[in-house]
């Protein structure tokens, strides 16, 4: 069964009419300045068709088909359950509607009222209307999305939709690889929604759009959408820079003389791989870097997971390592990152402490499909489980048992009830 229908617009100033055909899969639209005969037959769908066709009554779609289902849309009586109280109605109903006779000596068709029209049409058209009670019809009629159909855009060689104020019917590109949020998250009431088993779904954000289908959105505001080149370099080039904060102005509470932070040790990975994470056990390499700023240790577990994620063979290493610094001052590093292994993780001792340290873990340098171009992370201070100690102190008794990777959550980290960051790791690309 198909469904078909058409309604008028206008065209370059010319009166038009939009025809669709549809089923359950898909939907053809087809604009002619004819409304009937014609136009169905150069849209060249409906003459081969030998299944039910689905329409309002209208007299030019009884020249296809081999069966026909009505829509009862039009209808102005409730449907009936039964055929023979559907037969009843209609007698009924003619007792109080007769025909009007032909005045004598006129020639011609009588007309009727409309309410004798109908009783005609329905009794004449009983199968077609009664089709429902056999066969689940969803029929979709232009009617009832017409003020979607003004807006109608597809992303073409440039990249670019055009978005109208108010509902849009819009596709993406073949070659596309994009999400909801992607496209239309900063905009208002940007809603995407999609006929998904037979009804009209509103998509979470995180959706890819598919290139084959169409899509309803709707927008408060008109503008130029850009589609983003979702075929993504194989690598990247980043400038990390290391902004240390930390001072006795902003945390002068057993501020340590010779305040600094040890060299940035790290590494680009993939998702399969982590080296630290808050409320886990630090492993030899953290302990050692977060206990006396070592680095040695945590570059032999990189190295490790290296081989054991088939990493080998990358062009580049993926050891991300930099400088100590005294605090405050800064510092910079430039690595390079691949897109089958996007996430970075860096970490500094805190020093002088007894088991304390910044950093990121398994920052994704990878966000919406593209390389992030600029990011700033602030940094919060981390105790590694590993030794006792409350203050600036090196070489404390060890924790036993080993407790969790925490983050800092006591003065001298926490100035009258807030935590103030130690310093910030800003992310810039290259290339």
């Amino acid at each position: 069964m198909i469904n078909i229908d058409k309604t008028g617009m206008r065209k370059n100033g010319k009166r038009s009419w939009l025809h669709s055909v549809s089923n359950l899969e898909c939907t053809c639209f087809y604009l002619h300045l004819s409304r009937g005969k014609d136009a169905i037959e150069e849209m060249g769908l409906l003459p081969s068709y030998k299944g039910i066709l689905c329409h309002d009554y209208y007299t030019a779609y009884y020249r296809n088909g081999s069966e026909h289902a009505l829509s009862n849309r039009k209808l102005l009586n409730k449907p009936q359950r039964y055929q023979r109280r559907y037969r009843t109605i209609l007698t009924n109903d003619k007792k109080k509607c007769p025909l009007k006779q032909q005045e004598p000596g006129k020639s011609g068709r009588t007309g009727q009222s409309k309410s004798r029209n109908l009783l005609d049409r329905l009794e004449g058209h009983q199968e077609g209307v009664l089709r429902f009670m056999k066969t689940a019809i969803i029929c979709v009629f232009l009617s009832l999305v017409i003020m979607l159909i003004g807006n109608t855009h597809h992303a073409g060689a440039s990249g670019e939709l055009e978005i109208n104020k108010g509902w849009n019917l819009i596709s993406v590109p073949a070659d596309s690889d994009v999400t909801v949020e992607m496209l239309f998250g900063h905009l208002l009431r940007g809603r995407v929604w999609s006929w998904i088993d037979n009804q009209l779904v509103a998509l979470e954000p995180d959706s890819l759009l598919d290139p084959c289908k169409g899509y309803w959105l709707f927008s408060n505001q008109s503008e130029i959408v850009s589609i983003p080149n979702t075929t993504i370099a194989e690598s990247a080039e980043y400038l990390v820079t290391f902004d240390a904060t930390w001072s006795q102005f902003t945390h002068p509470v057993g501020f340590p003389s010779g305040a600094h932070f040890s060299p940035l040790i790290g590494a680009s990975h993939s998702d399969t791989i982590t080296f630290w994470e808050s409320g886990g056990i630090a492993t030899a390499g953290i302990e050692s870097m977060a206990e006396t700023g070592s680095t040695s240790n945590l570059i032999t577990e990189i190295g490790n997971a290296q081989s054991n994620s088939h990493t080998a063979t990358l062009p580049f290493d993926p050891v991300i390592s930099g400088i100590g610094i005294n605090s405050p001052d800064s510092t910079f590093i430039t690595f390079t990152v691949h897109r089958d292994f996007p996430l970075v993780t860096l970490v500094a001792m805190i020093a002088p402490s007894p088991d304390w340290f910044i950093g990121v873990s398994g920052l994704n340098m990878i966000e919406n499909g593209v390389w992030i171009e600029s990011k700033t992370v602030s940094l919060r201070g981390y105790d590694a489980g590993t030794e006792e100690g409350v203050d600036f102190s090196l070489s404390n008794p060890s924790t036993n048992p080993q407790a969790p990777i925490s983050i800092l959550q006591d003065p001298p980290f926490k100035v009258d009830g807030e935590f103030i960051p130690l310093g910030t790791f800003t992310f810039e690309r290259l290339r």
